[in-house]
């Protein structure tokens, strides 16, 4: 008898581009944790040059997503989506094309300057998540006035400086856990 495939997870991580070395292992890992979608954007302060890696054109991003999914013996890859920089990402809204499971998604930027909160201590929630995490620089005042306009919550991952790919693993697993999918 065969098994229906696993669900995907209510939660999207929005990511700054990371160097093109990470970005493979990245699309691998939070393939393989079942995040609904993966969105890479460019920031201000993010290296401009990491833009131009052929990952994302040539099918090796797929081939990274299904890799994550065979790991975790699911038959299903999030979503993948680039968009040139943190605006365009914010003006298309792609967290409202995803069926939010009747809930409103909850809006988190991971940041470490002024953090409003940690996200280790928000309290369990039902509600889909959308994480955005800035690139190796973080985010630039510019980029957290529009997060904040947009309804982001600035909420810290802890007072360490992360590496991109950890911190989108790291934030990936407090959310899952957090909307009590961990268990």
């Amino acid at each position: 008898m065969q098994s229906p495939p696993l669900k995907r997870l209510p939660v999207r991580l929005a990511v700054g581009f990371p160097r093109p070395i990470q970005i493979r292992r990245l699309l691998r890992d939070l393939s393989s944790l079942g995040v609904e979608a993966i969105d890479i954007f460019g920031t201000e302060l993010g290296e401009k040059s990491y833009r131009d890696t052929r990952l994302l054109a040539d099918g090796g991003a797929k081939i990274a997503l299904i890799q994550g999914a065979e790991q975790s013996r699911d038959t299903t890859i999030p979503e993948l989506n680039v968009f040139a920089d943190i605006e365009n990402w914010l003006q298309e809204r792609p967290w409202e094309k995803l069926h939010t499971r009747g809930a409103i998604p909850l809006l988190i930027a991971a940041d470490n300057v002024r953090p409003e909160g940690a996200l280790s201590r928000m309290v369990h929630t039902r509600r889909p998540m959308v994480i955005a995490i800035g690139s190796e620089r973080g985010w630039s005042e510019n980029e957290r006035g529009l997060l904040e306009a947009a309804g982001f919550l600035r909420l810290s991952l802890g007072s360490r400086a992360l590496r991109t790919e950890t911190a989108c693993v790291a934030a990936a697993v407090l959310a899952i856990e957090k909307i009590g999918e961990l268990g």
